[in-house]
């Protein structure tokens, strides 16, 4: 099972945006990538971020703004994550070499 919040990097002068990841059981069926656009630089200061994960919905928030809310239905089977899992904070340079 796996939750991710990830910045999608930046190109001058466009949105930031931040993807959504939410599998769980292994599936790659249910709940997938969604991006969203940031109304703010996040380099510029501090911001909050966190997931509210119960037993029936998942909540993306952004500075206590809700931007995604996925909700378990009874056709996801044990597509939704139940699992225990561990939390890793990365930062990933995905930044293409030199030509």
């Amino acid at each position: 099972d796996e939750m991710d919040l990830e910045f999608m990097g930046n190109i001058r002068g466009k949105e930031w945006r931040v993807q959504t990841n939410i599998y769980g059981n292994g599936s790659t069926n249910t709940g997938r990538e969604e991006r969203y656009n940031l109304w703010f630089d996040p380099s510029d200061d501090y911001h909050q971020y966190s997931i509210l994960w119960t037993d029936s919905q998942i909540i993306f928030y952004v500075d206590n703004v809700p931007i995604r809310e996925f909700k378990k239905t009874e056709s996801m089977g044990g597509d939704f994550p139940a699992k225990p899992m561990s939390l890793y904070a990365t930062i990933w340079d995905a930044a293409p070499g030199p030509p």
